[in-house]
């Protein structure tokens, strides 16, 4: 049992379904050998996960290097993330184990705000990503949000730009994601008046490129939402498999 305070992830092998960018051996999922002590911890809010070893390290770049037997790390098999969401890394571990994003929690829904807050913790899941190199995960993410957006609607994320430009960089596929909500997703009139932000000097000028050409119309549909997340628009894979061949996702 984890101590209080702390939450452990462990799973047995009749309940786990996984592939990995190469099968895992039954070692990944046998109990013989110590799982990984990842303790996570951030305003002052700390819970310890353990999980298996050949799943970090299979697909987090991050995990494989820290794991190293050169590291301390890798020699007491801990790894410290002093400044990261435990709620995060829940999500992500359960990603590793299952190749599905689960990021619901109680209170989600801010009625007086008109906030939905899981928007928020998706896009700081994928910035815990992007710090552990799990493109995987990142781009399991990004499908996660477009899900909820053409199942849950219509309360639709209009200050989740701001995060997602101040917390990433480049052109990646969260930021273009953001920068098509906004295009396609936002009622006609929505952009004008939006706060202006100083540090969101890169978003609008994204958003005004993708806006040229368009009308009024052609802003109601955007093709890359009607398939609901199943294609890899958003995604930055490349030419690597994606997540959803990995894990033998069905209808990829």
């Amino acid at each position: 049992m984890a101590s209080e305070g702390h939450q452990q992830v462990h799973m047995s092998e009749q309940k786990v379904k996984m592939a990995g960018k190469r099968r895992p051996t039954v070692d990944a999922f046998c109990t013989t050998t110590r799982p990984i002590t990842v303790v996570v911890s951030s305003n002052g809010k700390e819970q310890t996960f353990y999980c298996h070893e050949e799943l970090l390290t299979t697909h987090s770049d991050f995990f494989a290097a820290a794991m190293r037997k050169e590291w301390t790390e890798g020699q007491a098999r801990i790894v410290r993330l002093p400044e990261d969401d435990p709620d995060c890394f829940k999500i992500f571990a359960s990603f590793l184990y299952t190749g599905a994003i689960h990021s619901l929690a109680d209170g989600d829904h801010d009625v007086e705000e008109l906030k939905d807050w899981e928007y928020q913790r998706l896009a700081l899941a994928w910035t815990l990503g992007n710090k552990l190199i799990c493109v995987a995960f990142q781009d399991a993410v990004v499908d996660a949000i477009i899900n909820k957006l053409m199942t849950e609607g219509p309360q639709y994320p209009l200050g989740l730009y701001r995060g997602v430009y101040t917390m990433t960089a480049g052109s990646c596929g969260l930021r273009r994601l953001v920068v098509d909500i906004t295009v396609f997703i936002w009622p006609i009139g929505q952009l004008a008046k939006a706060t202006v932000y100083s540090d969101c000097a890169e978003f609008y000028r994204d958003v005004a490129a993708r806006l040229e050409g368009l009308n009024d119309e052609q802003r109601r549909y955007n093709p890359a939402f009607s398939a609901e997340g199943s294609g890899c628009t958003y995604h930055d894979h490349g030419a690597s498999a994606c997540y959803k061949t990995v894990f033998g996702i069905e209808g990829t």
